[in-house]
């Protein structure tokens, strides 16, 4: 698998793969769904990324969970 050079990249991958297998705005990205990162230890940084950018926000204290909003369910769906 190639290297994903920014956050930016990567958070769209992720949420591209999540609304792949069926996540629609409003449902949750966990981090055993998506395996495109290579290691989970990178999916905490590329998903703080994806909430600053108002893409998923988190839904439990320890941050594992969130939710695709509807920004970032357009931004999964977009050709950029």
């Amino acid at each position: 698998m190639t290297a994903l050079s920014t956050p930016r990249e990567a958070a769209k991958r992720v949420l591209r793969a999540a609304v792949g297998n069926g996540t629609r705005s409003g449902g949750l990205v966990r981090p055993g769904d998506v395996h495109l990162l290579g290691k989970e230890a990178d999916f905490p940084a590329v998903m703080d990324y994806a909430e600053q950018q108002g893409w998923v926000k988190a839904v439990q204290q320890n941050g594992k969970d969130y939710k695709l909003t509807d920004a970032g369910f357009a931004v999964a769906q977009s050709a950029d």
